[in-house]
C-alpha cells in the first residue's frame, strides 16, 4: 500500500514538473517571438503596443527611434533622480532627520520629478504627431489606462474632492 501511495505521488510530482517546464519555455518563446522585430519594445498589459494601435513599419520604427533617444536623453537625470532618492532613504533610517536638509532634498527631488514628466511629456507630444487621429485616441486612452492600473488617478480618489461630504 506504501508503495502504491509512493509511486502516485512520484507520478503526480512528475507531471507537475514536466507542466511548469513546459509553462516556461512556452512563456520564453512568446517573450523572444515578440522582440523578434525591435528588441526590448514595452509591452503592454493587452498585448503590444504596436499591435493595438495597428502601427505601420515606418511608425514602429520612429517611435522606437523616438523612445531610445528619450531614455539617453533622460538618463543622467533619473541617475540623479535615483540618487535623491537613496540619500532621502537614508534619512528616513535616522531617528531624528534633520528637518531643513529633508526640506531641501524634497524640493531638490521634486525639480527634478518635474523635469523628468516635462521631458516625457515632450515625447508623447513628439509620438502623437506621427499617429494618425484614431491612433491618438487609442494612445492616450493607453496611458490613461496605465494611470489607472498603476494606481495613479487623474483625479480624486474615487471622486472625493476635499471639503466635499458624503
Amino acid at each position: 500500500m506504501k508503495v502504491r501511495i509512493l509511486v502516485v505521488a512520484l507520478i503526480v510530482s512528475l507531471g507537475m514538473n514536466v507542466g511548469g517546464i513546459l509553462t516556461l519555455g512556452y512563456h520564453l518563446w512568446q517573450k523572444h517571438r515578440a522582440e523578434q522585430d525591435h528588441p526590448g519594445w514595452p509591452r503592454s498589459p493587452s498585448g503590444l503596443l504596436r499591435d493595438r494601435l495597428d502601427l505601420s513599419e515606418e511608425q514602429i520604427d520612429k517611435m522606437y527611434a523616438m523612445r531610445e533617444s528619450m531614455v539617453s536623453e533622460t538618463l543622467p537625470l533619473r541617475e540623479e533622480l535615483s540618487g535623491k532618492r537613496k540619500v532621502l532613504m537614508s534619512l528616513l533610517r535616522k531617528t531624528e532627520p534633520d528637518t531643513t536638509d529633508l526640506n531641501l532634498l524634497i524640493t531638490e527631488i521634486s525639480h527634478l520629478q518635474a523635469k523628468l514628466e516635462l521631458h516625457i511629456f515632450k515625447n508623447i507630444q513628439q509620438t502623437k504627431k506621427i499617429l494618425t487621429p484614431r491612433q491618438q485616441q487609442q494612445f492616450l486612452e493607453f496611458f490613461e489606462q496605465g494611470f489607472h492600473e498603476r494606481g495613479m488617478h487623474l483625479g480624486p480618489p474615487r471622486g472625493k474632492f476635499p471639503g466635499k461630504k458624503r
